[in-house]
């Protein structure tokens, strides 16, 4: 998959002196990944499930800020920054899926997940903010009812545990745009 994004923001603040902020940031984004899942049966009744993702990005992202300041005894900002990263991961998903009568299944399955890290601009500062890739690695537990002609009934239950979620927040209570 390939995205191409072009975006600009300009905002004046008119409080504490007054300055014009001008943001602009062209990205671009490739992601390629390759996937299989097999099920193998280990028993009458019992089948593992493994799988699997190779998943790479890679991002290129070429930003600038500009700060024009209203107040002549400060002076204006200006930053460019291009930032290149490439990363690539594997995603393991294993299982078990146990046939407890001919109309009911058990199964347990692993499975990880992930979003790409990266770059942003905050368009309150003009910083460029670098973030780690986010992990999850989820439990699911689930039970598969054949009801016949009436239908199926499934009742899952599953857990994921985050590493590096990537949450935004404000770095300035006073300041929605940081």
């Amino acid at each position: 998959a390939f995205d191409r994004s072009d975006s600009g923001f300009t905002r004046s603040v008119f409080f504490g002196g007054g300055r014009t902020d001008t943001t602009r940031s062209l990205s671009n984004n490739r992601n390629y990944a390759i996937f299989g899942e097999a099920t193998i049966p280990v028993l009458e009744s019992v089948d593992l499930i493994a799988g699997g993702r190779i998943d790479r990005n890679e991002r290129e992202i070429d930003s600038s800020f500009s700060r024009d300041v209203f107040d002549p005894s400060a002076s204006d900002t200006q930053t460019a920054d291009f930032v290149d990263s490439a990363e690539t991961v594997f995603l393991p998903k294993l299982g078990v899926d146990i046939e407890l009568a001919s109309d009911l299944r058990l199964g347990f399955v692993f499975q990880q997940g992930y979003r790409p890290g990266g770059a942003s601009r905050n368009v309150s500062r003009g910083d460029i903010v670098e973030f780690d890739a986010e992990f999850t690695d989820t439990y699911e537990l689930s039970l598969r009812k054949d009801l016949g002609a009436r239908g199926n009934l499934a009742v899952n239950a599953f857990y994921t545990d985050w590493t590096d979620q990537q949450v935004e927040f404000d770095l300035d209570p006073n300041d929605f745009f940081s």
